[in-house]
C-alpha cells in the first residue's frame, strides 16, 4: 500500500459530511453503515472523482451522492471500462453491420444489467453468476472483445464475447441471441465473418465455449462447419489454396483436442481417394474459406448487375445503407440466382466467381459455393427461392420471356467471400477469361489464378 497516495482530509469537514450523509445510510445506526458513510465522507472531503466498490448498497446510492457531491461510486468494471472508452473512443462508436440498419458496438458498463436480463439462460444460470462473467470479460479489454448487435430501434439482439490475443486460436465465450426474426441470420453472419478473419498464419482455430448455446446457435455453427467435441464447438479455418495432403498436415498441427483431430484425419471425405465434388464441397465447408487445389468441382464466372450485387456482397463506399436493402440476404450466408434454363452446362456443387457489371465496376468482387441447381417454371422457382433471391416476381417472369410455362434455372449459393481487391476485366483477359455474359465455365487453374489475385494470396 506504500505505492498509493494516502488521502489527507480535514476531520472537522469529514464529521460535517457524515451528518449530511446519515439519512442515506439508515441514520448511521449500524456498524456497516457507519463504516461506509465514513469512507464516502473522506472521499468527498478529499475531492476525489471516483469511489470504487463491489458493494451493492453502496452502488445503489451512487446517483444520489453524485447529484449532491459530484463523487461517482463505481463498480471496478465501470472504472476500467471508462478508461477503455477514453482510450479507444472511435472503436466504441456503433458501426453499421455490412452497410445495413443493424449496428454493432462494444459493450459498456451501463449495458451490464441489460445483458443479464436479455441474454442469461432463463433456468440454467443465476443472475449474479452471469453478471460476474459479463464483468469478467468487460474488465479485460486487452484480452477480450465484448460486442452487441442491435437493430434500428437499438434493441440488443446478439451478444458476442471473443478473445483478441495474437495466437492462432480464437475463443468465443458468449454466443447469445434474443428473440428476433433475424437472430439466426445474424448468428450465421457473425460466425462466417470470424472464420474468415486473417490472423497472420496459415490457419486459425475457433472454439465456442459458451456452455448455454441455444438450438439456433448450434444449428448456425453446424452450418458453418463447426464440430462439437469436448463440451465446445471447434473449427479450423484456412485462408489458402492447398492440396488434401497439405490440409491433413494443417489438421495434425492444429491446437484442437486429439479426439477431434483423429475424427477429421480419419474421415473418408478427406482422403486423396475421395475426389468427388460432394467430398470436396464438404471439406471446403468444414475448413472454410479454404479452397482445394485439386478440386474437381466446376467453376463459373457469373455476371451480376451492380444493383443486385449490393444486396449480397457489394457494399457501397462508406457502408451507406441502400433504401431497398434486403437485410436477410445482405447479412445471410446464402442466396439464389435466376438465369436462362439454356445454361445446361451449369452443375452443382461448384464454385461461383461474381463479375459485377456496370459503370465503375466491371470486375470480379466475390466468390461463393454453388450448392444446388434447379430447373422449373417461373412460379415453381419463385415460390421456392423468393426468400433467398433479390428478384421480384416480375424479374423472374422477365427471365422466362414473359412465358409462365417457359423453364427457368435457379441456383442456390452460400458462404460468399468478398475479395480483398477486385479482379479487373483486363486481368481476367490476361488469364484467358473473356468478358462474362451468361454463367461461363472456367478451368480450375483459371479459378485459382483469379482467387489468388482477389484474396491477395
Amino acid at each position: 500500500m506504500q505505492s498509493f497516495r494516502e488521502l489527507k482530509t480535514d476531520e472537522t469537514k469529514v464529521r460535517a459530511l457524515e451528518a449530511e450523509l446519515a439519512p442515506l445510510f439508515n441514520g448511521g445506526t449500524f456498524d456497516r453503515d457507519i463504516s461506509d458513510m465514513r469512507h464516502i465522507a473522506h472521499a468527498i472531503a478529499a475531492e476525489v472523482p471516483f469511489f470504487v466498490t463491489r458493494d451493492t448498497p453502496m452502488l445503489d446510492r451512487s446517483d444520489s451522492i453524485f447529484e449532491k457531491y459530484g463523487l461517482r461510486i463505481l463498480h471496478p468494471t465501470d472504472l476500467v471500462n471508462r478508461f477503455d472508452v477514453l482510450r479507444r473512443e472511435a472503436e466504441y462508436r456503433p458501426a453499421r453491420l455490412e452497410g445495413s440498419n443493424w449496428r454493432e458496438r462494444l459493450v459498456v458498463s451501463e449495458d451490464v444489467d441489460n445483458m443479464v436480463s436479455i441474454f442469461k439462460h432463463k433456468s440454467n444460470e443465476r443472475s449474479g453468476n452471469f453478471e460476474q462473467r459479463v464483468r469478467h470479460y468487460l474488465v479485460n479489454p486487452n484480452g477480450w472483445t465484448s460486442s452487441v448487435v442491435a437493430d434500428a430501434n437499438k434493441s440488443p439482439t446478439i451478444y458476442l464475447v471473443r478473445s483478441k490475443d495474437a495466437s492462432p486460436r480464437v475463443e468465443v465465450a458468449f454466443f447469445r441471441h434474443a428473440e428476433h426474426p433475424l437472430a439466426g441470420t445474424l448468428l450465421r453472419h457473425l460466425a462466417h465473418e470470424i472464420s474468415r478473419e486473417p490472423n497472420g498464419g496459415r490457419h486459425s482455430v475457433i472454439v465456442v465455449t459458451d456452455p448455454e448455446l441455444s438450438d439456433e446457435a448450434k444449428a448456425a455453427l453446424a452450418e458453418l462447419g463447426f464440430l462439437a467435441d469436448a463440451d465446445a464447438w471447434w473449427k479450423i479455418s484456412l485462408a489458402s489454396l492447398i492440396s488434401r495432403d497439405e490440409l491433413i498436415s494443417e489438421i495434425r498441427g492444429a491446437n484442437i483436442p486429439s479426439s477431434l483431430k483423429e475424427r477429421l484425419v480419419g474421415a473418408i471425405y478427406i482422403t486423396p481417394d475421395a475426389a468427388d465434388e460432394t467430398a470436396a464441397a464438404r471439406l471446403e465447408n468444414l475448413f472454410s474459406p479454404v479452397k482445394l487445389v485439386s478440386s474437381t468441382a466446376p467453376c463459373y464466372v457469373v455476371s451480376i448487375r451492380q444493383s443486385w450485387a449490393a444486396h449480397f456482397f457489394d457494399i457501397p463506399v462508406g457502408g451507406q445503407t441502400l433504401m431497398d436493402l434486403n437485410e436477410r440476404l445482405h447479412l445471410g450466408i446464402e442466396g439464389a440466382y435466376y438465369c436462362s434454363a439454356n445454361n445446361t452446362h451449369v452443375a452443382a456443387p461448384g464454385r461461383v466467381l461474381w463479375y459485377v457489371s456496370g459503370r465503375g465496376s466491371m470486375s470480379i468482387k466475390a466468390c461463393s459455393h454453388l450448392e444446388e441447381r434447379i430447373i422449373g417454371t417461373p412460379k415453381e422457382l419463385y415460390t421456392r427461392f423468393r426468400h433467398l433471391g433479390v428478384y421480384a416476381w416480375k424479374h423472374v417472369l422477365e427471365t422466362a420471356d414473359g412465358n409462365l410455362e417457359h423453364p427457368v434455372m435457379a441456383f442456390r449459393f452460400s458462404r460468399t467471400e468478398r475479395f480483398a481487391r477486385p479482379v479487373t476485366l483486363a486481368q481476367l483477359q490476361q488469364i484467358g477469361v473473356p468478358q462474362p455474359q451468361n454463367p461461363r465455365r472456367i478451368t480450375a487453374d483459371q479459378f485459382a489464378a483469379i482467387y489468388k489475385l482477389g484474396m491477395n494470396l
